[in-house]
């Protein structure tokens, strides 16, 4: 593999890590935003998840949290990947 290739390996491996992070950002942000909402307007318990298959509220709570620990994930993954581009453009 040649640097350039390599360059771009490790260039397209982070952007796409940041993509996803960042998706995963903002679809908490709604989750939370939506549940901020139902709360303001005092819906009926549970109104917020009143959109997922019926499950417990604490497999709702792993399934946020989840989603939230995917977003980290992928943004310090891509952090790393991106040191490793920069360190192979030297």
């Amino acid at each position: 593999m040649t640097v350039s290739q390599s360059n771009n390996k490790w260039r397209y491996i982070y952007i796409s890590l940041y993509t996803i992070g960042g998706i995963f950002s903002l679809l908490t942000l709604c989750l939370l935003a939506w549940i901020a909402y139902c709360i303001a307007v005092e819906a009926e318990p549970l109104a917020a998840i009143s959109f997922l298959p019926p499950m417990p509220t604490a497999a709702v709570f792993l399934l946020v949290l989840g989603i939230m620990l995917i977003s980290i994930i992928a943004w310090q993954l891509g952090a790393k990947c991106q040191g490793q581009y920069e360190q192979h453009l030297k």
